[in-house]
């Protein structure tokens, strides 16, 4: 992996939770198995349905969310996409597609290599890296239920 990406994914680590109370080299021991990823403008990453094969961190550029052609939200550097499905087995919730404005470049990894990595961790992260995926899946949670509050208050006003 060149220099460049190297520290690419230094800087996302340092400010993603999924990360949160692992050590520098326990970081990199979990992201051995992730491949760099680009993508261009308008690019879909997956599509609303389809089944959940990978998961990937934004380190620049956005995506945008998109269910039955309703834009539910964007997704920028640090944050994560198709963590639920990758973890439920269930289809994607949503279509994913590179915003317009720029290209996204990132780390993608998939439910075959997580979970190698996951059934053979001596090093016992694995329990710290499910607490804080359930913290961010509570969290986009959290989000969603502001997000009804003002839609219904909105809707009876």
């Amino acid at each position: 992996m060149s220099g460049v990406i190297k520290k690419q994914r230094a800087s996302a680590l340092a400010n993603l939770s999924l990360f949160a109370g692992l050590t520098e080299d326990e970081r990199e021991a979990f992201l051995a198995g992730w491949e760099p990823v680009q993508y261009e403008p308008n690019y879909v990453i997956c599509r609303e349905g389809d089944p959940s094969t990978d998961m990937v961190l934004v380190c620049c550029g956005t995506v945008e969310l998109y269910s039955e052609g309703t834009r539910l939200g964007i997704v920028g550097p640090f944050e994560l996409v198709g963590e639920m499905g990758l973890l439920t087995e269930m289809p994607r919730s949503a279509t994913v597609m590179v915003s317009g404005d720029g290209p996204v470049a990132g780390f993608c990894i998939t439910r075959r290599v997580l979970n190698q990595f996951m059934f053979s961790d001596e090093s016992g992260i694995t329990g710290q890296i499910l607490r804080n995926i359930i913290g961010m899946m509570a969290e986009k949670i959290r989000q969603d239920n502001e997000r009804f509050k003002e839609l219904s208050k909105s809707i009876s006003a």
